[in-house]
Parts: C-alpha cells; sequence; structure tokens
C-alpha cells in the first residue's frame, strides 16, 4: 500500500512540474529609425504586462497553461502592434512599431 501510494506521489508530482513549466519571452522593440525603444508599454494575458528598458529590450515569462498568449504593444506616436504567441516555447522577439 504504501509503495502504491509512493509511485502516485512519484507520477502526481512529475505531472505538475511539467504543466507548471515557465517559458521565457524576451526582446527588443525598435521604431522607425531602428533604434531602441524605451518604456513601450506591453500587455499580455489577463492583466500582466511590462515596459521596455532605456535600450528597447524586455523580458518575462509565461506559463504553460496561458499559451495561446497575446502580446500588446503600444507606444504614443506609434501605431499599436499585436501579436499572438500560439505555441508554448521560449521566444526571442524583434518588433518593429510603425509611426502613425
Amino acid at each position: 500500500m504504501i509503495r502504491l501510494v509512493a509511485v502516485l506521489f512519484f507520477l502526481l508530482s512529475g505531472f505538475v512540474a511539467s504543466y507548471a513549466q515557465n517559458f521565457t519571452v524576451e526582446g527588443t522593440v525598435t521604431g522607425a529609425n531602428n533604434e531602441g525603444l524605451a518604456f513601450v508599454n506591453i500587455v499580455y494575458g489577463a492583466h500582466k504586462g511590462v515596459i521596455t528598458s532605456l535600450d528597447g529590450t524586455f523580458s518575462f515569462k509565461v506559463n504553460k497553461a496561458d499559451f495561446p498568449v497575446e502580446l500588446k504593444f503600444s507606444y504614443v506616436g506609434y501605431s499599436d502592434t499585436v501579436i499572438v504567441l500560439s505555441v508554448p516555447e521560449n521566444y526571442s522577439l524583434h518588433i518593429k512599431l510603425n509611426p502613425e
């Protein structure tokens, strides 16, 4: 009986660990002159978001259960850009925003 409980615990802990896996989304946001844009708003998931650093780079984690995830990039003077990441994996993105 104890062996059965131990085996079930081992199997369930592996399932939970793989289900709760996080993936990294990172990249750079540039403007019309191909230079990094600072403080671009990036909204993703349900009420989550980050902003780009001074050189236009960003990085955040997304849980496997949250895929597909929609990313919305917005910045004053530029058109909003929306992309959808459908496959749970690590991403390295380069987003170019278009002036309005």
